[in-house]
């Protein structure tokens, strides 16, 4: 008992003693203090002023405290609540004498006690602080900082210094937190002890510094021209971005560098920098301040400027040297003004561009030797007379009053003009006349700077024939083609009459070009030119309308039968022999014919309008003319409108499939069922495939048609094989741009693993004129299905005129016959042959052979006979929508 009295006494002792010298360093917080009032370098740690070092004594006076209660928490025990009580009175006084916030909380966060300072500091009694956590204390954001930081030295057992806020009844202060955790004897944490520092004065003097060197920076950064400020020893300690920016520092560490530490640093500046150096010394130097001198520097984008630099030497009072104060002018723009001065007067001599000047009423005053080489006048012919010389008498007096108008409103006129050569020759001059003006704004002279645009104006002439007429035939183009009867148009609504559009289309022109060469086709379109142009009546227009195509403007027309004259005259002409080198060839002519106003009101429905018909012709077997009539216009529309409905269906789903089943002729079992596409338009119904399919191949829809309708058949066939149907292969239709688009077979490898339909579940069949269109495509594409696994077949077989040559290397599985073939049987004897020698053919080749359209018993009992395998057709079923399909496949009995 005896001897812990005497180490509390200690303890005690101790703790004042640190109050006590805490106070006396309080008190030279106004005292020099070297580093003071530096930062240290360690983060978040101030210098130790006085005033911190205050507050550090009353943090380790209350850590003395505490420790001492620990020590002494053992015997307090044992005494007994009175004593006790009485004890932590006492230690509470002495806690709140120390000046510095101080508390201390346990390991859970709660405050176990603090002193007034502290209370005082937050704006809080002691009963609102004693028992609380910091989320009680503190807004959350700031809680839960504080909490992590807590945390962070319970765990590290140490002790914490670190910047954050406060908030109090004032408001929120900045402060510094100086944390440490209380041990027992055994060395287990029970708690921390903190003290804080208010340092928001500091921060909001420092922050006054701030603005102040911010604003003064700001000022420096505002002037255009380049400040320097470098001490005594020419170390550079202050430079504006502009300064920076002429010798390329940006993002350097210039400060506290010499111009020749800089010349190393920028080896290209190393010279502009030793210029600098030397004109300092010139300065230091100099006894007329302050100093200026010319400097030159090249920017880092090497472009040349000159600085009027101004250099003003700061001296201490015993006259050694403090600073150099650095201002660099750019007076580049002066220097380049004085250097056009002297090149203008050399431009004035040696441009290839006549210029004159005169006098405010057009007396000329001076020429340039170019003047005298356009125009033929030397200078003593014109100085002293009036322009009026120059006038060719092309231009009337409205023309030059409206030119002086120009320039006087405003300053500067500017056009084509023709005038007169000395020699009496006219020649055109692209002129521009300026305006000058004396300081009080009057017109004191006029400069007439112009130029010879013969050659100009020839080539003009000659772009401007290019741009509207064929190189290769001399005919118009389509450029002028169109004008030409837009004005036929106008002249026929004036007076009532009719003009005719013909459009005309060289047949076999592409075998010539194939055979015979480029250049014979090339002059087949000149011998055709030439028997138009002669075929036709001068008022009449004929161009070449682009390619192997012709137009031709029949104007004043009164009957159709003139017009159709005329074009059976140039198909008659067109049907000529040609010879091409020796080569005589011979070609025809597809004629399509429109009248106005009958077939269109303008140039671009009249074009159309026979176009429309020139493809007519051609379908009619070529070498002949159509008239446009309305029942090809509504032909056209409706395949607009049926492209229009095909791409909405593709979109909106509007597309169905429906399947017909194939039998085996022999045990009447389903070996395979054909998917079959249709269209179930909104407003027409089902639309008949043989309407829409020609269509969709031409415009290039069927591809994605084509992509659906594999898709929604390998996905029906996996959910009849799931509902335990078996309905043998299902057949899907390809057409030839989805074979030629290329890729065909990743596409269905990719739908087959999407729906988990077997490869050996699907046939694809590929007509004969698909094969024939692209063989080498077509074999390959059929390899690379064979080895996936996909059935092949070849639809409507015997349609195509395959070669049986080209037959036999196609690894195929089954041979269709189309329907034509089959509807006659058996009264028809050459469908009958033909079938015989197509099943006949198969066999040989390996191939199973498939009947389509079979509609009678007769039909049937005739193909089995003959050896066909398998059909389809009216008298097994008719096709039907999947869901029927499935409920009549479900019915079979087998």
């Amino acid at each position: 008992m005896h001897r812990r009295w005497w180490v509390d006494a200690l303890v005690f002792a101790g703790m004042l003693l640190l109050l006590y010298l805490s106070f006396l360093l309080g008190k030279t917080d106004s005292m020099a203090i070297p580093g003071a009032s530096e930062v240290l370098t360690e983060p978040h740690v101030p210098a130790l002023s006085g005033a911190m070092l205050c507050v550090l004594g009353a943090f380790l006076g209350g850590g003395a405290l505490v420790l001492m209660l620990a020590v002494r928490g053992e015997r307090a025990a044992r005494v007994g609540d009175a004593a006790r009580r009485e004890r932590g009175r006492f230690l509470q006084a002495v806690l709140d004498a120390i000046p510095a916030p101080v508390f201390y909380k346990d390991v859970s966060g709660r405050y176990l006690g603090c002193n007034n300072a502290f209370g005082e500091f937050l704006g809080r009694s002691k009963t609102e602080i004693i028992g609380r956590t910091v989320y009680e204390v503190a807004p959350a954001d700031l809680a839960t900082a504080y909490e992590q930081r807590d945390r962070a030295l319970l765990d590290a057992r140490g002790r914490q210094v670190y910047e954050t806020q406060v908030e109090t009844q004032a408001g929120r202060r900045d402060v510094i937190f100086y944390k440490a955790t209380i041990a027992g004897p055994d060395g287990e944490v029970h708690g921390l002890v903190g003290t804080v520092l208010d340092i928001t004065e500091r921060k909001e003097a420092e922050e006054r510094v701030r603005e102040s060197e911010r604003r003064m920076s700001a000022l420096i950064e505002a002037l255009p021209d380049a400040i320097f400020f470098k001490d005594g020893a020419g170390r550079w300690l202050v430079t504006n971005q502009r300064a920076q920016a002429l010798f390329n520092l940006r993002g350097e560490k210039w400060f506290g560098m010499t111009d020749r530490e800089l010349g190393l640093l920028r080896p290209e500046y190393a010279p502009a920098l030793q210029q600098c150096l030397d004109n300092d010394e010139v300065a230091w130097n100099s006894e007329e301040l302050p100093c200026h001198s010319i400097e030159v520097v090249n920017d880092p984008a090497g472009e040349r400027h000159y600085f009027d630099v101004t250099r003003i030497p700061i001296r201490r009072g015993d006259g050694s040297r403090d600073g150099l104060v650095i201002v660099g002018r750019d007076v580049t723009a002066r220097r380049i003004a004085e250097e056009r001065l002297r090149q203008a007067a050399t431009v004035f001599d040696n441009t290839i561009e006549g210029i004159s000047i005169t006098d405010e009423s057009g007396i000329i005053l001076s020429v340039n030797p170019a003047f005298s080489l356009i125009t033929g006048y030397d200078e003593i012919d014109v100085v002293g007379r009036h322009t009026r010389i120059l006038q060719s008498g092309r231009h009337d007096r409205e023309y030059y009053r409206a030119m002086w108008k120009t320039l006087k409103e405003r300053g500067q006129w500017q056009g084509e003009i023709w005038n007169r050569r000395k020699t009496g020759e006219v020649y055109p001059q692209w002129l521009t006349i300026g305006v000058v003006k004396d300081d009080e704004g009057r017109v004191s002279n006029y400069v007439a700077v112009f130029s010879d645009i013969s050659q100009i104006k020839d080539a003009e002439t000659q772009l401007e024939r290019l741009a509207h007429y064929d190189p290769l035939t001399g005919l118009p183009n389509r450029a002028l083609l169109g004008d030409r009867l837009e004005h036929a148009l106008d002249r026929a609504r004036r007076t009532g009459s009719s003009v005719a559009v013909l459009l005309l289309d060289l047949d076999g022109f592409k075998n010539v070009n194939d055979s015979l060469g480029h250049p014979a086709g090339d002059r087949l379109l000149q011998v055709v030119s030439e028997r138009l142009r002669a075929a036709l009546r001068e008022e009449d227009s004929v161009c070449r309308f682009g390619g192997d195509e012709f137009a031709i403007v029949l104007e004043d027309i009164s009957l159709g039968e003139a017009v159709s004259e005329t074009a059976e005259q140039l198909i008659a002409e067109m049907a000529l022999p040609v010879d091409l080198d020796g080569h005589l060839t011979r070609v025809s002519a597809s004629i399509g014919i429109a009248i106005f106003p009958r077939d269109g009101a303008d140039a671009t429905s009249l074009i159309k309008a026979a176009d429309t018909a020139m493809y007519r012709s051609k379908q009619l077997g070529r070498d002949t003319f159509s008239f446009h009539h309305d029942e090809m216009a509504l032909a056209a529309r409706r395949r607009l409108e049926m492209e229009h409905g095909l791409r909405q269906a593709l979109e909106q789903g509007s597309f169905e499939l429906w399947y017909q089943p194939q039998l085996d002729l022999c045990s009447g079992r389903v070996i395979g069922v054909e998917a079959l596409l249709r269209w179930r338009d909104p407003a027409r119904g089902l639309v008949p495939p043989l309407e829409f399919i020609p269509l969709a191949e031409e415009t290039g829809l069927i591809v994605p048609i084509g992509a659906w309708v594999l898709r929604q058949a390998c996905r029906e066939a996996r959910s009849w094989l799931d509902a335990g149907l078996n309905p043998g292969r299902v057949a899907v239709n390809v057409a030839a741009p989805q074979i030629e688009r290329g890729g065909f077979e990743q596409v269905v490898a990719r739908v087959l693993e999407e729906t988990g339909l077997p490869a050996a579940a699907l046939e694809v069949e590929i007509t004969e004129s698909s094969l024939l269109h692209n063989a080498d495509n077509a074999k390959r594409v059929i390899a690379a299905l064979r080895e996936l696994g996909v059935g092949l077949a070849i639809d409507d077989f015997g349609t195509g005129y395959s070669s049986l040559a080209y037959l036999k290397h196609l690894a195929v599985h089954r041979l269709k016959i189309d329907r034509e073939f089959v509807r006659d049987l058996p009264g028809d004897g050459s469908n009958l042959a033909i079938t015989r020698a197509v099943i006949a053919l198969s066999r040989s080749l390996g191939f199973a052979v498939v009947a389509e359209g079979v509609e009678v018993q007769a039909q049937a009992d005739l193909l089995r006979r003959e050896g066909c395998d398998s059909a389809q057709g009216f008298l097994y079923a008719k096709p039907m929508p999947g869901a029927d399909f499935a409920n009549w496949l479900a019915a079979r009995p087998d």
